[in-house]
This record gives C-alpha cells, sequence and structure tokens, in this order.
C-alpha cells in the first residue's frame, strides 16, 4: 500500500511533475533554469529530493546543505514552475542510493498528481534540456494515452572522447539489438524517461538498487510492450567522472581515463544468435531432439549457455503453457529477456567473444545494414543519434 510522506499538504495537483534526485550535486540551479527556458505556459511541478546516507562525509553534507539553500531562495523567473524541495538525511546506509532516491521523489509526486494518466518524468541533477522538452513529453503523453512508460531522446556534450565513445557504446548495444529485432530494444537511462503514475504504482514503484535501477525498472515496460519514444524532447546528460555507482556514464568516464579506447560487447556474439532467434516460431511444440539440433547451428560456447539455462525443458514447458504460436513467441521473450541478453553476452565474453573497441564494432554494424560509414568515433555517434532518433 502507497503512503504519503507526511512532507506536503497534498492539496496542489498537477498533469506534468518532474523529479530530480540529488545527492552531493553543486550547481542544481543550471537544471533548473534549463527547464524555466522551455517554452512551456502550464504549471507543472519540480519535486528536487536532496538526500544523504548516514555515511555522508561533512563536505558532501556541506555541499547538500548549500544546493538546499541556494535552490530554496532561488528567485524563479518563470510562474509556471511549481519547486518543490525536501532534504532528506540519515537514509540506512544499505538502501541509500539513487533508488531510493528516485522512489522518495517519484512517491511524492503520485500525490501532487491529477490522476493515474500523470506523467512523472525523471531528470537528473546534472542535466540540461531542449526548449521543447516539457511541451514535447506533454504532447506525446496526450496523444498516446496507451503508453505507459515514455522514452526520452538524451544526447552528452560532445565534450571530449570519452563521453563520445560512451554514448556510441551505449546507441550501438540498442543498434544491434534492433538489428536482432528484440522486443526490448529500447535505452534505459534515468535521466531520460517518464512513467504514468497508476503504472508507477501498479508495477510496485521504483526499486532500491544503488546502481542500474533504471535498467530494472524500464525493463518493467518492454515486457508488458507499453514503452514508446518521444524523440523531440532532449535531455543533455553532464559528462563528467563519478564514482557514486560501480557502472554508468560517470563511471566509464573513470575507466576511459588514460585509455583510448572504450570497449564494448563483440558484435559476433550477437551474430551467431541472429540466425537462431530468427526462427523462434519452429521451436512451439518441438520434440526434444528436434529442439537439441536447434542448438547446433550455434558455437559451442552459445551452445554451452542454453544448455546452462535449461533451454530444451524451458522450450517444452513455454510449448505446453501457450494457446497459439503467438502466445509462445511472447512467452519466448519473457524468458530471454533484457536480463538473459545480458547473462548471455558475459557468458559469451568469458569464452573467447572478447569485448572489443566500440568504434570498430559500431561501424562493422553499419555496414551491415548497408548504412553510411564514418571513420571518427563522433562521426560514428552522430550517425547512430540520426539512426535512432529517425526510428524513435
Amino acid at each position: 500500500m502507497l503512503e504519503p510522506y507526511p512532507w506536503l499538504d497534498y492539496h496542489e495537483q498537477y498533469d506534468l511533475i518532474l523529479i530530480i534526485p540529488a545527492s552531493n550535486e553543486p550547481d542544481l540551479l543550471t537544471t533548473i533554469a534549463s527547464l524555466e527556458d522551455c517554452h512551456y505556459d502550464t504549471d507543472y511541478a519540480v519535486v528536487l529530493l536532496i538526500n544523504e546516507s548516514e555515511q555522508c562525509t561533512g563536505e558532501q553534507s556541506r555541499v547538500n546543505r548549500q544546493s538546499y539553500e541556494q535552490v530554496t531562495n532561488y528567485q524563479l523567473r518563470s510562474s509556471h514552475l511549481h519547486l518543490h524541495v525536501f532534504y532528506v538525511v540519515g537514509i540506512e546506509s544499505k538502501k541509500a542510493g539513487v533508488g531510493m532516491a528516485r522512489r522518495l521523489a517519484m512517491d511524492q509526486a503520485v500525490f501532487l498528481a491529477v490522476n493515474d494518466q500523470t506523467p512523472i518524468v525523471n531528470i537528473d541533477a546534472d542535466c540540461k534540456v531542449n526548449d521543447s522538452y516539457l511541451s514535447a513529453i506533454d504532447k506525446y503523453a496526450a496523444n498516446q494515452p496507451k503508453v505507459e512508460l515514455i522514452n526520452i531522446h538524451y544526447e552528452h556534450p560532445h565534450d571530449h572522447e570519452a563521453i563520445i565513445q560512451y554514448e556510441l557504446h551505449l546507441r550501438y548495444f540498442i543498434e544491434v539489438q534492433r538489428y536482432m529485432r528484440l522486443p526490448y530494444a529500447y535505452h534505459t537511462v534515468g535521466s531520460s524517461f517518464a512513467v504514468r503514475v497508476g503504472a508507477y504504482v501498479q508495477v510496485g514503484r521504483m526499486n532500491l538498487r544503488k546502481a542500474g535501477e533504471d535498467f530494472y525498472f524500464i525493463h518493467k515496460f518492454t515486457k508488458k510492450r507499453t514503452l514508446g519514444e518521444c524523440p523531440t524532447a532532449v535531455v543533455i546528460p553532464s559528462s563528467r567522472s563519478s564514482d557514486r555507482v560501480p557502472f554508468g556514464t560517470g563511471r566509464a568516464m573513470i575507466q576511459m581515463s588514460g585509455h583510448n579506447e572504450y570497449l564494448s560487447y563483440n558484435l559476433e556474439s550477437f551474430i551467431v544468435l541472429r540466425p537462431f532467434l530468427s526462427d523462434v516460431i519452429s521451436l512451439y511444440n518441438a520434440l526434444p531432439t528436434s529442439l537439441a539440433d536447434k542448438l547446433k547451428v550455434l558455437p559451442f560456447a552459445a551452445q554451452d549457455y542454453f544448455s546452462s539455462v535449461s533451454f530444451v525443458q524451458t522450450m517444452q514447458k513455454l510449448s505446453k503453457n501457450a494457446k497459439s504460436v503467438d502466445t509462445f513467441e511472447k512467452a519466448f521473450y519473457q524468458w530471454f529477456d533484457a536480463f538473459k541478453l545480458m547473462k548471455y553476452l558475459h557468458f559469451m565474453r568469458d569464452r573467447g567473444y572478447e569485448d572489443q573497441p566500440v568504434a570498430g564494432e559500431a561501424s562493422e554494424l553499419l555496414r551491415i545494414l548497408d548504412e553510411v560509414d564514418y571513420n571518427t568515433s563522433g562521426q560514428l555517434l552522430n550517425q547512430y543519434r540520426t539512426m535512432q532518433k529517425a526510428i524513435d
């Protein structure tokens, strides 16, 4: 049962609500100013949640207090932005993190919403947005009432080679999944999505993971097939280094320090799987011997992976429970989901399909797709952005 926190009087309600989790963020006003610069003439709310764990350092706490004072004293230029600022301290260390911060802020947003269709927009405290960001999200949500989670386009600034290669890795990973025709080929970036209030509560709210909370949350909606993409709203995340989470943009910037190339998933790991996945419907009601024969088209490493996850027994079970081939195919991708794909890729990496420089893999994929190939990582990234924004 979702209960309100005793922080606000809940008489105010809005058709659009943004949440910003923040911890040790010295430049919060830049994000808020970027929102104010949007061309949007309707009232909306921003829930800013400054949070710190019980193990927060003195310097981090100082930055948080300073940020809180700056934001609460800030004279808003726009009468349409209604800012609700909270400073939550002493969060139990084993729970403290971005997952908890998002949940606290998103739960608060639930009680500020007009109804279950109201979007809760996630953005981070180190982001800027384009001037049509708010109006584009509002329009998309109104025109696509069946979409429960809205994926928002993002583009890091071309500040340095490390961030260019990291974003290229993210886009290459999605594009190769689309080449494989996987139904969950969507970006999972925590600073660039919106979810409707009713759907947020229905899926059990935000998880409390310290990292990867966005991946797990967003893929609940790829499984439901209720995710859509809004290409005209653009988030511009920071390209800075950060060690607050074990993976993600900040950590990738640290790992790239002193290196010229970002390593990404081996393209061959995907290529060898494509013929197998292109014929999923043939697995429906197949005999055990036939299922075993299907695996033989794969390299030994891939055969070993599918044997390790009881492929033959699982396909028999899915067939038994499916009333039609369409039902079976949907059930197959409920089983071989985004999480299993990641496990498969890690399994293959440990068995000879090592990670490769992202520019080379991304360039090779473009050649396979008959797209224009480029020489530099920046040119490759622009090509991938163009392709994915056109699909969005």
